[in-house]
């Protein structure tokens, strides 16, 4: 139908939706992704990771600003280990920094640095 309303060929209509199958995709699946952090864990679930942290393994939060200012998290756990928060379940800065203050989460900030 649309190549027939601009009078397209069909091989350049198809090459021009190409670009929407992975949001189609997407759509289809319907990807579940959340973060929430109680009194006592933190857990999350995204399409590619998930986490269930006890709050007193946690050492520091790593809180870095990026240089298109997007937030890139990072739970530092006491043994060593490191577990990235997934960028579509982290929340709003302000909200997140006041809630892990609140539950008394050591936050270390680094801005713009270069990877």
């Amino acid at each position: 139908m649309i190549a027939f309303m601009f009078g397209a060929r069909g091989w350049i209509v198809v090459l021009l939706t190409l670009p929407l199958l992975p949001a189609l995709w997407e759509m289809w699946r319907n990807p579940v992704a959340w973060l929430e952090l109680s009194e006592d864990r933190l857990r999350w679930q995204s399409v590619r990771s998930s986490a269930d942290i006890a709050l007193g393994e946690i050492d520091h939060i790593l809180l870095v600003t990026r240089w298109d200012f997007s937030i890139r998290a990072t739970v530092h756990t006491r043994i060593g280990t490191h577990h990235r928060i997934p960028a579509e379940v982290t929340p709003k800065l302000s909200a997140f920094e006041e809630a892990l203050a609140a539950r008394q989460i050591a936050m270390k900030k680094q801005h713009f640095t270069v990877p």
